[in-house]
């Protein structure tokens, strides 16, 4: 029996919760079978310990339908989930964050909760007519 037969038997075993199977979900790491020996390798990323627990037991009953297959070895290796970063003190995209943001036009710094920067009066020169051409 091939490794491809062998996985293709186990798309028979459902990843708990869900309707898509393990080999799809890309669980299965390396699957053999050596002389009656069927080794099946599952990597995990779970925080429930019922779920790698209810895997190898379906994996283990899905293998021993195999002709052939006297003795059935199933190594699972779970990583715990990775809790969510803290934000700290950047923003919620990762750009570092700013009470003061510079002006676009100016450069210069200005608090972005006031309102726009009040320019001085403008100076102008006296208004001169011009005749239309």
């Amino acid at each position: 029996m091939t490794t491809d037969e062998l996985k293709e038997h186990l798309k028979q075993v459902k990843y708990p919760g869900f309707s898509r199977d393990i080999v799809s979900f890309g669980l299965v790491r390396a699957a053999a079978v050596v002389d009656g020996t069927a080794k099946v390798s599952l990597a995990l990323t779970t925080s429930d310990p019922k779920v790698p627990l209810q895997l190898k037991r379906e994996v283990e009953q899905c293998l021993r339908a195999l002709p052939g297959v006297r003795e059935i070895i199933v190594d699972v290796a779970v990583a715990p989930l990775k809790p969510p970063a803290a934000r700290g003190p950047r923003g919620r995209h990762g750009a570092p964050r700013r009470d003061r943001w510079p002006c676009r036009k100016t450069g210069r710094s200005s608090n972005r909760r006031s309102g726009p920067i009040q320019a001085g009066p403008i100076q102008a020169g006296p208004i001169q007519a011009r005749p239309i051409q």
